[in-house]
């Protein structure tokens, strides 16, 4: 049955697979860079759910007030591009389970380098424009 297994196990495939065919190009790498990070976030969610219920996927305890309730996607802009997190959702909770690894936000998630190459080309844009070297071609 397809649907039980954990997200990340289903990226662990993608990745065995990229290195299979080896890292022959700047895309390759790239993609395999987005697999990672992809990876690492989605089982840093996995794991703080877990913390929070205080039991694995699908451990029974007599103790259990909450339950996990699916998934829900959510996207993460990133230096290398756009990944998509499976977000696990919680019901039965007197508390509301809030990740700290992933901002509960209806936006899409941008990672602090992406911020700092952006602002970085704007001010350089700024730089060339004040200096008047407008429309220079790029070497």
């Amino acid at each position: 049955m397809e649907r039980r297994i954990a997200p990340s196990v289903r990226i662990e495939d993608p990745i065995e697979q990229a290195l299979l065919d080896g890292v022959s190009s700047p895309d390759k790498l790239s993609q395999l860079g987005r697999l990672g990070a992809q990876l690492i976030l989605q089982r840093a969610a996995e794991d703080e759910v877990a913390a929070f219920l205080g039991r694995a996927r699908y451990e029974r305890t007599s103790e259990a007030a909450a339950s996990r309730n699916g998934r829900r996607p959510r996207r993460v802009q990133t230096a290398e591009g756009e990944i998509t997190i499976a977000m696990p959702q919680v019901r039965g909770s007197l508390e509301r389970f809030v990740s700290s690894v992933i901002p509960d936000t209806r936006r899409i998630v941008r990672t602090r380098p992406l911020e700092a190459l952006v602002i970085g080309a704007y001010v350089r844009a700024q730089t060339r424009l004040s200096n008047g070297h407008e429309k220079e071609p790029r070497r």
